[in-house]
């Protein structure tokens, strides 16, 4: 079976790829940093909704909103990295 070249980079995938969220592991992440990964992205994120939750529960509807926006381009970000 004759093995098929990346469509993003043009390389061979082997067994060592990291294949983060379907993107190419030979590409870099457009943000970087010693943070900057998938898991503490959506850590954050969740905890975000949790306080919009909370927010909806007293009432607080302003606030549980820019909670909930917060957490959606938290949501973007995460798939970038």
């Amino acid at each position: 079976m004759k093995q098929e070249k990346c469509k993003s980079c043009g390389k061979f995938p082997n067994v060592n790829c990291d294949w983060r969220q379907g993107r190419c592991p030979h590409i870099p992440p457009l943000i970087k940093g010693p943070l900057m990964n998938h898991r503490n992205i959506s850590f954050i994120k969740s905890g975000f909704r949790l306080g919009a939750c909370v927010c909806f529960a007293y009432y607080e509807f302003q606030t549980g909103a820019i909670l909930l926006a917060i957490a959606e381009l938290l949501g973007i970000g995460e798939e970038l990295v």
